[in-house]
């Protein structure tokens, strides 16, 4: 009776102790395996980053690219309308008046 007693006890110590082990190695797994998910949101995060700084650059050149092109036309259309070969000014304001767009203000929109 003695030795089925120490036997039962041993039995169930060890069954503990590889619970315990395969415990260990599922939380070691899992650890792991959130460290390199963490470390990979990392790296993503940084690309959306640099690339939302490289789609506001280049926002921003479309804006000055837009504005620098407006003022070319603005200025070929001042010198087309000073040269008589198109449009007039306007008598009372001094604004360009363009016929097939009206009169322009002083930055070439329509008034």
């Amino acid at each position: 009776r003695a030795e089925d007693l120490v036997s039962r006890v041993r039995g169930r110590f060890l069954a503990a102790k590889a619970s315990l082990e395969r415990a260990a190695k599922e939380e070691k797994m899992r650890s792991d395996r959130e460290r390199a998910e963490r470390a990979q949101l990392e790296v993503l995060e940084d690309a959306h980053t640099s690339l939302q700084r490289l789609a506001d650059q280049g926002t921003a050149d479309l804006d000055l690219a837009q504005q620098e092109l407006d003022e070319a036309h603005l200025a070929v259309l001042r010198a087309e309308v000073e040269s008589g070969k198109r449009g007039r000014s306007c008598t009372k304001c001094g604004n360009a008046v363009v016929p097939e767009m009206g009169e322009l203000d002083a930055e070439g929109g329509q008034v």
